[in-house]
């Protein structure tokens, strides 16, 4: 079972006409760079700490850490609590609701009654994020994780204390939980739950190295994490296209390659070629080629059990690894969004892409459970979870 405890959080303390907007941001894998940009005009953003690195060299991000805290714009909660954090946005026209429970979690590996991962990770990233944890000795931003019931947050009072809406119109507000009934409520609930990461596989598995790397340093074996309930009405998973370039390929070579593991039906469009996507319950896929011709693609054969159902392996298994890797040249990129997808190939930064569809909570956990991992970007959860709320300092 998990480990989850309240933390004397870092909070901002704002000043003059500061505003809370000027302080957080997204995580720091999915800012653009113009958005950092507009981030980091804001002297005390926390993108200034999570992308503060010299050639991965965080040393210049801790000491500006510290000038934050010795001037006040960051303070150290009195006592450990925990945090109630909600998020307000709109998904198919529809208002929804989503409730975060933040702590710090044990920092302690996988297991199958404890933390489990669905997803593989990229070596480089996690050694970026293991500098910044050695040049800061901080958590900036929260892994994301889900358990399976969490009612008991119905009956806690906690008080507020920082409301913004960002660009993409989602509504944030931090709560601090603060009475110590309602901690140890919490605490009680959580020590009999099991967690899967959501997001924040990369920065999960920094932490544990760096737990390990510090074993006589009880505070450097959590990480700041965020909780969500599995049935929690908001909990919104998007799916993860692939754009494909550097192949030279012509379209009909394309479909002669792809005819070999996949029947082909052309579409008349591309929201015709997405809403066939939708008709068939996620069992095909779509690809869209840099000419403009929208392909449905259905699988000749069924894969084996959840990991085989799962549109991301598909791709990966059917089209990336048989057709792109055996070319010189090539590279993948993610896109959350079919249109923005679709233009980026029409306009000839790619090849082709493939649209896949987004993949059920319920696959994801049994896939996780099955100790199998999904391929990398299989999944993309929403709203994100954003950072310079809290910070959890080890030190």
């Amino acid at each position: 079972m998990v480990e989850f405890l309240p933390f004397r959080g870092l909070i901002p303390s704002l000043k003059g006409n500061e505003k809370i907007d000027d302080r957080v941001s997204p995580p720091y894998d999915v800012i653009s760079p113009e958005q950092l940009v507009r981030y980091r005009s804001s002297p005390f953003n926390v993108t200034n700490i999570t992308l503060g690195g010299n050639d991965g060299d965080y040393s210049e991000a801790g000491r500006r850490l510290e000038s934050w805290l010795s001037g006040g714009h960051l303070v150290q909660e009195p006592e450990p609590y925990f945090y109630l954090y909600e998020q307000e946005f709109l998904e198919d026209g529809v208002l929804l609701n989503r409730k975060g429970l933040v702590g710090v979690l044990k920092a302690e590996g996988y297991s199958p009654d404890g933390v489990i991962p669905h997803e593989e990770t990229f070596s480089n990233v996690k050694e970026d994020r293991l500098n910044l944890l050695k040049g800061t000795e901080t958590h900036c931003e929260s892994i994301f994780g889900l358990v399976d019931e969490m009612s008991f947050l119905n009956s806690i009072s906690p008080e507020k204390m920082f409301e913004f809406r960002d660009e993409d119109g989602v509504s944030h507000r931090m709560y601090r939980i603060h009475s110590q009934h309602d901690i140890d409520m919490v605490r009680t609930a959580l020590s009999k739950k099991r967690m899967l990461i959501a997001d924040g596989h990369h920065r999960y598995e920094t932490a544990c190295r760096y737990a390990l790397e510090n074993p006589r340093d009880p505070l450097k074996g959590y990480v700041l994490a965020t909780i969500v309930s599995t049935d929690d009405p908001g909990l919104v998973v998007r799916p993860t296209h692939r754009l494909v370039g550097g192949m030279n390929i012509e379209d009909e070579q394309l479909l002669v390659a792809l005819s070999l593991d996949f029947a082909l039906s052309r579409a008349t469009s591309l929201d015709d070629l997405l809403e066939r996507m939708r008709s068939s319950g996620g069992r095909d896929l779509g690809l869209y080629t840099r000419s403009g011709m929208s392909i449905l693609l259905r699988p000749k054969s069924d894969g084996e059990g959840a990991l085989g159902s799962l549109d991301a392996y598909k791709c990966e298994e059917l089209i990336i690894k048989p057709l792109v890797h055996r070319r010189k040249g090539w590279r993948v990129a993610y896109d959350h969004d079919s249109k923005s997808a679709a233009e980026r190939t029409r306009r000839g930064d790619y090849d082709f892409a493939i649209l896949l569809s987004a993949p059920r909570l319920s696959t994801i956990w049994e896939v996780a459970m099955s100790s199998k991992k999904m391929p990398k970007k299989s999944t993309y959860f929403w709203p994100k979870i954003w950072s310079g709320l809290v910070y959890y300092r080890m030190k």
